[in-house]
C-alpha cells in the first residue's frame, strides 16, 4: 500500500544515515535500525542491498540449493530480498522447460512455487536468523486476474498453510504477450475488472502491496 511504501521509504532514509568518514564499508542490517544524517555516497559505496524480485526456481531443471542461494546473496551484500514464485507452470508431463520454446503448450496458474519458497524459508529458519541477513519477504505469485474468486480461495489456502509468512503479492500480469502462444497472459475484458473487488479489498485489508 502507499502508506506502507512511505513508511519503508522513511525507514530507508534513516537506515542510510551513516556519516562519511573516508572509509567505504558495506551497509549492515544494523544500519537500518539507526537514525541520523543522510548516507554519504561520496565516502561510502553505492552497492545495492535489495533484490526486490528474485525467483529461486527456474521454469525447468533443478534450482540452486536454497542455502547456497542465500550464501550468494550474503557474498553480494544483499540484505533484503523478495522471493517470487513462477506463477504459471508448464504441465508436469511436458518435456519443455521454458514456455517460449514450446508454443501451443498450455501453462496454468499454480501455487507450487509459492509452497516451495515458503517451505525453503522454514527449512532455513536458523540460517536466516543470522544477523548478517538477508531478510526474506515472500510474495504470492499465483494470482490469476481471470479468476479472482479462485485466486482469493488459493490465497486463503496459502495463508492457512503458512500463516503470517506472505507479505507481498505479485508479480501480477495485467497482460503478458509472451505467454499468448501458451494460452495465458491475455488481457482481462474491461467489464470483468469490477469482479476483482473482493480480491483487492482483501489485499487492502491485510495491507499487502501488489506488484
Amino acid at each position: 500500500s502507499l502508506v506502507q511504501l512511505r513508511k519503508q521509504r522513511h525507514r530507508l532514509t534513516h537506515a542510510l544515515a551513516v556519516k562519511g568518514d573516508g572509509r567505504s564499508s558495506p551497509l549492515k542490517l544494523a544500519d537500518f535500525q539507526q537514525t541520523g544524517e543522510c548516507y554519504d555516497r561520496k565516502a561510502n559505496n553505492n552497492w545495492a542491498v535489495v533484490d526486490a524480485h528474485l525467483h529461486p526456481r527456474p521454469f525447468g531443471g533443478k534450482p540452486v540449493p536454497f542455502p547456497d542461494l542465500m550464501g550468494r546473496l550474503r557474498r553480494a551484500g544483499i540484505l533484503f530480498a523478495t522471493l517470487y514464485g513462477i506463477g504459471q507452470r508448464l504441465p508436469i508431463d511436458s518435456g519443455c522447460s521454458y514456455y517460449l520454446n514450446c508454443p501451443g503448450t498450455n501453462v496454468t496458474p499454480s501455487l507450487k512455487n509459492d509452497f516451495f519458497n515458503a517451505q525453503s524459508v522454514l527449512d532455513s529458519a536458523a540460517d536466516l536468523a543470522d544477523p548478517s541477513g538477508p531478510r526474506i519477504a515472500l510474495s504470492m505469485s499465483f494470482i490469476d486476474l481471470h479468476d479472482p474468486a479462485g485466486s482469493l480461495e488459493k490465497m486463503q489456502l496459502l495463508q492457512n498453510e503458512f500463516p503470517g509468512m506472505f507479505k507481498w503479492v505479485g508479480e501480477v500480469n495485467l497482460v503478458k504477450q509472451a505467454l499468448w502462444p501458451n494460452h495465458q497472459g491475455l488481457p482481462v475484458e474491461l467489464d470483468a475488472v469490477p469482479t476483482w473487488k473482493p480480491l483487492m479489498d482483501e489485499f487492502l485489508k491485510q495491507d499487502i502491496p501488489l506488484a
